[in-house]
């Protein structure tokens, strides 16, 4: 084109990348169509081309931007060069703020806080994302490269700036990665993960630096309170007085504490990997997967139980496990956690009181045998064995008491053995005690159950029969004088025989206030018993008030 304002004509309709301007034109100087070119495409380069320039003017186009400046006669390779060089920057500017416009539309949005920053260091571009996570804005770190290090927590600052000092002026071949913390303008403490990378132009040329801030509060702090729950734990786990172990799901030692390497003799290294059932006793190794298999399968929260293990020593060891599985944040089993007591002391002292109590058991029986044997005695006669006179009257007292209580009859019988004296003086008292005890087994037998009998006297007997009256107890009396008559005792004396005198009375129930004593109805039968010896033995008698 052969003059400027057409030269600028047509770069208004169609941009141009590389534009020789020859510095004296027709219309215009070759400065101003310089000048109208920036103006309308500030990314097309200009080489200027002049036969008769002072240095003024070749530093002010410069200055205003051309690419290039040659003078009048020129190399034309030299030329060439500069042009190819001009395109190649054209074309890297271009793609440059493709990148820009791209990174730019990525970046308003995104979450994160992202910023460029030219080689010497400055803020290109600062996403919108930086006010949500520091407090301060865009424009501010914008105008103020050293911000970022001014809102960095102080104790991180030798962080911070350790990066900034390795990255600052030079490109690097990968990514660079810190953590530190940031203070937002609110006052409040941030953790940033911060990322850096070099951006290249179209030719390769460095453009300086893309960053990535990411507020990694939370995490942190979850992160921390994990640490803190698992330094709690590994304490626990390390110093707790009882045994602890993890387990996997197959019954085998994970991790264990120096309680449980005590407990079982083993150090650390010979239980992990064990399998529990290696230290179990023969008879107890189906309990641990019997209650854990219950744990897995949900049946129950966690498992509690006692099983027996072996010492590496041989001796025997009783164990309080106490079992809770470990999940996933999926519910799936993981492992268990398991406290393990020694309670071999306990079981011991278990056993030792068992058999105390036992032998404690075994002498109360033989004491309450011993006791009852001699309740029965000082109750019983020891000729005849029935009831001695002392417990008769007990007995008597209680049955008259009834009784009289609830107005029931009652008759009481008395025999005595006719002419036992002669028995005595005739065959021996050997003999004479023999009789007795016969005597006393026939009225026994003939008894019920509620009836009581006892020794009166020498060869006296009583006989009490609730619920019965006089005429009843006649028929009772019969049948026994009729046994004892038919008694044949053999001596060496030769044979022997007796008969009984019975007298038979029935409480009276004339007066409720003053029911009849013992004594008194013992007084009536023992007359009735001498009325009927007065008659001539061998006989039964009722008592008459005549």
């Amino acid at each position: 084109m052969q003059t400027g304002s057409a030269a600028l004509t047509y770069i208004e309709q169609q941009p141009i990348d590389v534009v020789i301007i020859d510095l004296k034109l027709g219309d215009m100087s070759g400065l101003d169509v310089l000048r109208g070119i920036k103006a309308y495409s500030p990314e097309s380069e200009c080489i200027m081309l002049t036969g008769n320039a002072t240095q003024a003017s070749a530093i002010e186009s410069i200055q205003m931007g051309a690419f290039g400046y040659f003078q009048k006669p020129f190399d034309i390779d030299q030329v060439v060069l500069s042009i190819q060089r001009a395109v190649d920057k054209y074309q890297s500017t271009l793609a440059l703020r493709a990148s820009e416009e791209k990174y730019r539309m990525v970046a308003d949005f995104t979450y994160d806080w992202e910023g460029w920053r030219a080689p010497d260091g400055t803020y290109v571009y600062v996403s919108p994302s930086c006010e949500r996570i520091t407090g301060h804005t865009a424009d501010e770190f914008l105008s103020d490269p050293g911000l970022f290090l001014a809102i960095t927590h102080p104790d991180d600052r030798a962080i911070v700036v350790e990066h900034h000092d390795l990255v600052a002026g030079i490109p690097q071949e990968q990514d660079l990665q810190i953590s530190f913390r940031m203070i937002t303008a609110s006052g409040e403490t941030r953790w940033i993960e911060h990322s850096c990378t070099s951006v290249y132009g179209y030719g390769g040329q460095w453009l300086g630096r893309r960053e990535s801030n990411r507020d990694v509060t939370t995490r942190r702090l979850a992160e921390d309170t994990l640490k803190e729950s698992e330094e709690r734990f590994r304490l626990a786990f390390e110093n707790t007085h009882i045994g602890m172990c993890l387990m996997d799901l197959k019954g085998r030692f994970l991790k264990v504490n120096p309680q449980l390497c005590e407990m079982f003799g083993y150090s650390r290294e010979e239980l992990e990997g064990k399998f529990v059932d290696e230290i179990t006793h023969t008879d107890h190794q189906e309990v641990n997967p019997s209650f854990l298999q219950q744990v897995i399968s949900g049946d129950m929260d966690h498992s509690e139980f006692e099983t027996l293990y072996i010492h590496r020593n041989g001796d025997l060891v009783w164990g309080q496990v106490s079992s809770s599985l470990v999940q996933d944040a999926a519910g799936a089993p993981l492992y268990f956690i398991n406290h393990i007591q020694d309670i071999t002391a306990r079981k011991q002292a278990e056993r030792e009181l068992l058999a105390t109590k036992e032998s404690l058991e075994i002498a109360n029986r033989e004491l309450h045998t011993a006791l009852a044997r001699e309740q029965k005695l000082s109750h019983t006669d020891s000729l005849t064995g029935i009831n001695n006179r002392r417990y008769l009257f007990e007995l008597a007292e209680n049955k008259i008491a009834i009784a009289s209580r609830y107005q029931q009859p009652l008759a009481v019988m008395m025999f005595d053995i006719d002419h036992f004296k002669s028995v005595n003086d005739n065959f021996g008292h050997d003999v004479g005690d023999q009789v007795l005890r016969q005597v006393a087994q026939i009225a026994n037998a003939e008894l019920r159950s509620a009836d009581v009998i006892g020794r009166y006297g020498g060869e006296e007997f009583v006989v009490l029969m609730p619920m019965t009256g006089a005429q009843q107890a006649c028929l009772l009396a019969e049948r026994i004088r009729a046994g004892v008559a038919a008694l044949r005792v053999l001596s060496e004396k030769g044979e022997t025989s007796s008969t009984l005198s019975i007298g038979i009375v029935e409480i009276s129930h004339a007066s409720r206030a003053h029911p009849e004593s013992v004594e008194s109805v013992f007084r009536r039968a023992d007359q009735a018993m001498y009325n009927a010896k007065q008659a001539g033995r061998n006989r039964v008698v009722a008592f008459t008030s005549e």
